[in-house]
């Protein structure tokens, strides 16, 4: 004996939810329209490079080469008196977390805070300079680094 399958309109369990712009509306009754979603910077696919092995330099050297594409972007990011400062301070929390907690630092994330931190402007050229000594960065924190700046320089066109 074959069963049939209900119709959708049957397996619902509770009463259909309005559209989500009635639904905003009737909190916030002057809202506004909805605005869309923009990107604000550059997409940059790392899901291949995130598979290699570990320490490989593949998504570090992908930055780079973004960079590259990028230079006005790369020297203002170079030039940045901030990045230093930043990457100090969070250097410096997470050592305090570790100490706290009984935690271990890794290392490659304390070595690319002591390149960052560690003299100011220039930081994008120390950590060229790590990269190319083959020394161990992380690599998900070295591809964060400043590409979001590119929403402001308009620079990177195009995906790498």
């Amino acid at each position: 004996m074959a069963r049939s399958i209900p119709p959708q309109s049957a397996l619902r369990i509770g009463p259909s939810l309005p559209p989500l712009g009635t639904a905003i509306r009737e909190v916030v009754p002057n809202a506004g329209p909805p605005i869309g979603m923009t990107r604000t910077g550059p997409y940059v696919d790392y899901s291949a490079e995130f598979k290699a092995k570990p320490g490989s330099g593949a998504a570090v050297g992908k930055f780079f080469g973004i960079a590259d594409d990028a230079p006005t972007l790369a020297k203002r990011l170079n030039d940045d008196a901030e990045i230093p400062k930043a990457a100090q301070a969070i250097g410096g929390r997470d050592q305090r977390i570790a100490t706290e907690f009984g935690l271990p630092m890794r290392e490659d994330v304390q070595n690319m805070h002591r390149i960052i931190g560690d003299g100011g402007p220039g930081w994008h050229d120390r950590l060229r300079a790590a990269y190319a000594r083959g020394e161990y960065l992380p690599a998900a924190a070295v591809t964060a680094l400043g590409l979001d700046a590119a929403t402001q320089s308009g620079e990177l066109s195009r995906n790498k």
